[in-house]
C-alpha cells in the first residue's frame, strides 16, 4: 500500500471494543494510584481492550453493534479475572527510560473472547498496526517514574500486600478513537452492551472457545 494512502487511512476514526470494568471494581486500584501517582494520568478507565483498528463507517458500526448486542444479551454473563502480580515494564529499561508499575490481570476469559471477536470481525480489521491478542493484560498504577529504584520499591511493596480482588467485567463497550486527539484518549460517545446472557450458555461458550483457540503455551 502506498505511503500516502497509509497516511490518510491512519487519520480515519476507528472503533475499539472493550470489556468494561464493572462500577467500583477498580476502586482498590484507584486508591493505589492516589498513593503512588497523585497526578491523574488515567482519564478514562473503560476496561480491557479486546479488539481495535476497525475503520468507523456505517457498515462496520452496524455489524459490530448487531453482533455485540447478540453476544451480550444471549451468551455472556458478568465475569471475573484475577490479578496475578505487580510488575514493572522491563522493556523500557533497555531503552534507558523510566519504567511504569502495573498489575497483571489474567487473560482468562478475555483472551478467548478477544480471539472470537477478532475472528468474527476479521474482514473489518485494518491492516495498520494490527496487534496480537494478549494472553494477559495489564492495569497501570503509576505511569512513568523517576527511577528504576523507585519502581522496584513500589513493586516490592505491592507484592508484599494481598492482591486486590478479582476484576469484574460486566459489558462490552464500543468506543471511537478519532486519531485527532492524544493516543490515550477516547471519544465519549460509547455504546454499551451489558452482559445479560445465560450462565449455562456462557459456560458452554467459553469451553468451546478454549478448545478452538488453545495455544501450545499456558494462558495466564
Amino acid at each position: 500500500m502506498p505511503t500516502q494512502i497509509k497516511a490518510k487511512l491512519s487519520r480515519l476514526p476507528t472503533l475499539e471494543v472493550f470489556a468494561r470494568f464493572a462500577p467500583g471494581t477498580i476502586d482498590p486500584i484507584v486508591a493505589l494510584r492516589n498513593k503512588y501517582a497523585p497526578k491523574q494520568i488515567y482519564p478514562r478507565d473503560v476496561g480491557i481492550r479486546l479488539i481495535s483498528h476497525v475503520y468507523k463507517n456505517e457498515f462496520s458500526l452496524r455489524i459490530l453493534t448487531s453482533n455485540l448486542m447478540s453476544l451480550a444479551t444471549t451468551t455472556i454473563v458478568p465475569f471475573d479475572a484475577p490479578i496475578i502480580k505487580a510488575f514493572r515494564n522491563s522493556t523500557v529499561k533497555k531503552k534507558a527510560l523510566p519504567p511504569s508499575v502495573y498489575y497483571q490481570i489474567s487473560g482468562v476469559p478475555n483472551f478467548y473472547i478477544a480471539s472470537h471477536l477478532s475472528e468474527l470481525f476479521h474482514d473489518l480489521h485494518t491492516q495498520l498496526n494490527r496487534e496480537p491478542i494478549a494472553t494477559s493484560y495489564k492495569l497501570g498504577i503509576t505511569g512513568l517514574l523517576e527511577s528504576h529504584r523507585e519502581s522496584g520499591r513500589i513493586v516490592r511493596e505491592l507484592s508484599a500486600l494481598e492482591h486486590p480482588p478479582p476484576i469484574r467485567f460486566d459489558a462490552f463497550v464500543l468506543v471511537t478513537r478519532s486519531n485527532l486527539i492524544a493516543p490515550f484518549e477516547l471519544e465519549s460517545n460509547d455504546i454499551v452492551f451489558p452482559f445479560s446472557g445465560n450462565q449455562m450458555v456462557y459456560d458452554s461458550y467459553l469451553e468451546d472457545l478454549k478448545k478452538r483457540y488453545r495455544k501450545p503455551y499456558e494462558i495466564l
